[in-house]
């Protein structure tokens, strides 16, 4: 499974007072529970960003990433300012599709926007699995977490792969 985390509110906090790419802020921070839930997903799963931010780019993404840790984890970022195009539309889907070579049932999308990452994901044929930690839309009948580790607990209770392989698994 490749998993599409939303970078700003999902994995990240944003500021809505704070102008500029991300990187240059003063202070950045992660949402809660970020970095564990990164450690123990990337062990199984590839683990991308499919971001919507038009002030920063695809390398001060990475920068900002790299500033809170946890930009390690992350293979390849999917952001407006190189794609052209924003979520939901479907150009953002295909070109996803298509640079990771992938079909639309290998993708989960996790993001705090019902609209933009849930229903853009699901309409595709992607999983969406809206991040609610505050509950806002505690009404919503997709899939929904209020803390970034249960997908962990889930991801344990399914595994695709037999009890001795993992994704990086040593070929001998």
């Amino acid at each position: 499974m490749i998993y599409l985390f939303d970078w700003g509110d999902t994995l990240m906090k944003d500021d809505p007072e704070a102008r500029g790419p991300m990187v240059s802020w003063p202070v950045v921070a992660l949402c809660e529970n970020a970095l564990p839930m990164l450690e123990c997903l990337s062990r199984r799963h590839d683990l991308y960003i499919a971001t919507n931010a038009a002030d920063s780019r695809e390398d001060e993404i990475r920068a900002a990433l790299d500033r809170v840790g946890i930009g390690v984890f992350i293979q390849g970022i999917f952001c407006y300012r190189r794609l052209g195009v924003k979520k939901p539309s479907r150009a953002f889907f295909d070109a996803i599709i298509t640079e990771l070579g992938c079909r639309p049932e290998d993708l989960t999308m996790v993001g705090d926007h019902p609209e933009n990452d849930v229903i853009w994901a699901t309409d595709h044929g992607a999983r969406g699995i809206l991040y609610d930690p505050f509950e806002r839309h505690a009404h919503c009948t997709y899939p929904r977490i209020t803390d970034l580790m249960a997908l962990c607990r889930e991801d344990q209770a399914f595994k695709p792969w037999g009890p001795q392989e993992t994704k990086n698994a040593d070929s001998g």
